[in-house]
Formats: C-alpha cells, sequence, structure tokens
C-alpha cells in the first residue's frame, strides 16, 4: 500500500485513480487500515464481495489495472512492487 500510495501521489495528475476495494473487513476496520497507511484514495466496502466476485478476484492482494478507455489492462496478483507500478503502469498513462 505505500508503494501505491506514492505512486497515486506522484502520477494523479497525469489521471492516475486508485479505487481500494475491502473485502470483509468492517467500516471502522478499513478507515483504521487506511489511516494507519496514511491513504490518499479511497477505500470502498465490498460487504456481499459483489465487486471481488464479479471481477473474479480469489487472491488478495490483487490489482485490477483498467485504462482510460475502460478496458483491463493487466491483473496483479500479490503486492506491486515500486518497479512494476513504471513499468506496467505508466506506459498506460503516457
Amino acid at each position: 500500500m505505500p508503494a501505491l500510495n506514492q505512486y497515486y501521489q506522484a502520477h494523479q495528475a497525469q489521471g492516475f485513480v486508485i479505487q481500494a476495494v475491502n473485502w470483509g473487513d468492517a467500516q471502522a476496520s478499513a478507515a483504521d487500515f487506511a489511516s494507519q497507511y496514511g491513504l490518499l484514495f479511497p477505500v470502498l466496502l465490498d460487504p456481499s464481495a459483489s465487486v471481488v466476485d464479479g471481477l473474479g478476484i480469489f487472491s488478495f492482494p490483487t490489482s485490477v489495472l483498467i485504462g482510460p478507455d475502460g478496458i483491463v489492462k493487466s491483473v496483479q496478483m500479490g503486492k506491486f512492487s515500486t518497479h512494476s507500478l513504471e513499468t506496467e503502469i505508466t506506459p498506460v498513462l503516457q
């Protein structure tokens, strides 16, 4: 999350948006997590798992990169490294 937060700060002016989806935690727990990491992007709750099920997510963390055209560009299971953020997301922003 710290790498995503830093990348978001650096690239939000280019149109980069993050919407984190929390499944399985109460609103207070999700808010505490976001506060603990100083997250600047929204953390949405998915109590019924409709979003994660709809996207076919079965492993956490998973990131879905959606391009400006609304098409899924990649699905990343596991954590994003700073390197993978730069190599996978930056080209989509340009």
